[in-house]
């Protein structure tokens, strides 16, 4: 048996297999959104010294049209002395943008002067340490990047920021608080830092982009797994299912060509009415099943005169004559009365829970019938048959019925044929 063979699982298979390899051919273009915050016209971007307090470094645009590059001349007026670009997000003092659903971001930057790490940041509005009229309230988280990396484009993941060590210092924050927050953030940079007095930076940002995945390569191939190994259980309860059904299928037929041959060796071939053994088994049913009967009549009937039927008409209308009649019979008898050819042209008939004087009625209907039937046979015949009955209790074995029946039945053809005899 093949292992498989099913073809609506065979379709679902090559469709997951071409699914797994579009699937993996499309990673990570399909999976992945990003939003590309330089260049770009969709925020508030400018430049800040730390002129805003009180420091004396000075800070331009190298193209103001452009808005990608800076300079930057510090003076160690105050103790740490910056520059810096920031891209505002906020629609509102306390709206801004959520970047807790990017994963990294993209970064690519030209950078001259003797400095040796710059700095990423993000101001996050929280309700629970925030105030509205406080910029400094905003949660300063950040993360500083070597100045040796720059040579090339590098990608910060989101998750190597951290929450400032001397801002939370300052807020006395409780612990819940400590932690990084990104989901709400006003404003994001990158802070130049020198200690040396009248230094000059520049720094020019090609590109800034953050960028997420729907799913990440990780958990597409614990899906895919995951999916394969749900349609490979399925495939073995496929054909766990269609071994057991080939199996009961078999069985079924077995059972019912079983029955069949059982039914067919206790039926007369010529006649279709029970043969002996049928009738043997129907007593023994009987006497194992009836609770109720206290008796039973058998009626035990033989064709009269039926070889001279064979020996003027032929032994095929002699069949026939015993076909009609077993025939005939049946469609007049209980359902719940057993009838069979006992041999030749004799019949037997047992009625559980029938009296004398039902058997008398039954016998008396059943010779009438045969007499008064017209048989075809050419040149027409009468055909009669003669019957015995006996009573007999729920106990009485059949042979002892039979053989009381029997006798009356050779009383009946000794004294004329055609009637019946108890």
């Amino acid at each position: 048996m093949p292992l498989f063979r099913s073809n609506r699982f065979l379709a679902l298979l090559l469709l997951a297999m071409l699914t797994t390899v579009a699937v993996m051919a499309g990673y990570p273009e399909r999976f992945e959104f990003s939003e590309q915050l330089i260049p770009g016209e969709n925020y508030h971007i400018e430049v800040q010294s730390d002129q805003m307090i009180g420091g004396k470094s000075s800070v331009r645009w190298i193209d103001e049209s452009e808005k990608q590059a800076m300079e930057c001349q510090f003076s160690t007026q105050v103790a740490h002395p910056y520059c810096l670009l920031q891209v505002y997000f906020a629609s509102e003092p306390n709206i801004g943008k959520d970047l807790s659903i990017f994963q990294d971001m993209l970064i690519d930057i030209d950078y001259q002067g003797p400095g040796q790490e710059l700095r990423l940041y993000f101001r996050n509005f929280g309700a629970t340490y925030s105030k509205l009229e406080d910029f400094d309230s905003l949660k300063y988280s950040m993360v500083d990047i070597p100045i040796a990396e720059l040579n090339q484009p590098i990608v910060v993941k989101m998750d190597e920021i951290k929450v400032a060590n001397w801002w939370v210092l300052e807020r006395h924050l409780p612990r819940p608080d400590r932690y990084v927050d990104i989901d709400n953030v006003i404003a994001m940079g990158i802070e130049l830092k020198s200690s040396v007095d009248g230094t000059v930076e520049r720094l020019r940002i090609n590109q800034l982009t953050l960028r997420g995945t729907y799913i990440s390569r990780e958990q597409l191939y614990l899906y895919i797994i995951i999916g394969w190994a749900f349609i490979l259980v399925s495939g073995v309860m496929v054909v766990l299912i269609e071994r057991f059904r080939d199996k009961t299928t078999a069985i079924q037929k077995l059972t019912h060509e079983t029955f069949e041959l059982k039914q067919s060796s206790q039926l007369d071939q010529l006649t279709e009415v029970l043969n002996r053994r049928g009738v043997l088994n129907f007593f023994s049913r009987y006497q194992q099943q009836d609770k109720y009967s206290k008796i039973y009549s058998l009626l035990l009937f033989d064709v009269d005169h039926f070889k001279q039927i064979n020996d003027q008409y032929g032994h095929s209308d002699g069949d026939r004559v015993l076909q009609q009649l077993a025939k005939k019979l049946k469609a007049m008898i209980r359902n719940q009365d057993g009838f069979g050819r006992w041999g030749g042209e004799e019949f037997i008939l047992l009625c559980p829970g029938t009296n004398l004087e039902q058997a008398l009625k039954v016998a008396e209907k059943i010779r009438l019938m045969i007499s008064e039937h017209n048989f075809e046979l050419e040149p027409s015949k009468q055909v009669t048959v003669s019957i015995g009955i006996s009573i007999n209790s729920l106990s009485t074995p059949i042979e002892v019925a039979i053989e009381r029946a029997d006798k009356n039945l050779y009383s009946a053809k000794a004294n004329g044929r055609n009637r019946v005899h108890y």
